[in-house]
């Protein structure tokens, strides 16, 4: 199949997890209390602006995700595994993407990457690790 350019194919993830505004009643939490909550938000189906994120399962030591669905409209992104990446410092939270398929709505074309990483999102509260 085709591939997309790297920087279109992160642009259509952009698109995808741009409206995420993240809050947690603005408490400090652990690196870890972040991941496990995001994982468990991912995999009853999380609803974030337009995007709606979600998981088969997740690994309950590492809450390593697997077979993530990010669908927004008519656009979806399919990864085989997703790791949680929190940013204590900038208390951030982002996806590290594996395996990652996507479609591009416009065109119909199938990206395929190995990797990606979603922009981070700030999450509201601090983190410490």
């Amino acid at each position: 199949m085709p591939k997309l350019p790297r920087n279109r194919s992160l642009a259509l993830a952009a698109i995808l997890l741009t409206p995420i505004a993240l809050s947690s009643c603005g408490r400090t939490r652990t690196a870890e209390e972040v991941r496990r909550e995001y994982a468990l938000k991912i995999l009853e189906g999380f609803s974030v602006g337009f995007s709606d994120i979600s998981a088969l399962r997740a690994d309950p030591a590492t809450h390593t995700l697997y077979e993530l669905t990010i669908r927004s409209g008519d656009t979806m992104i399919k990864a085989e595994r997703a790791e949680i990446i929190v940013d204590a410092r900038r208390d951030t939270i982002s996806l590290q993407l594996r395996g990652v398929v996507g479609a591009d709505a416009e065109t119909g074309v199938l990206t395929r990457l190995d990797d990606m990483r979603t922009d981070p999102i700030r999450l509201a509260g601090r983190v410490r690790d």
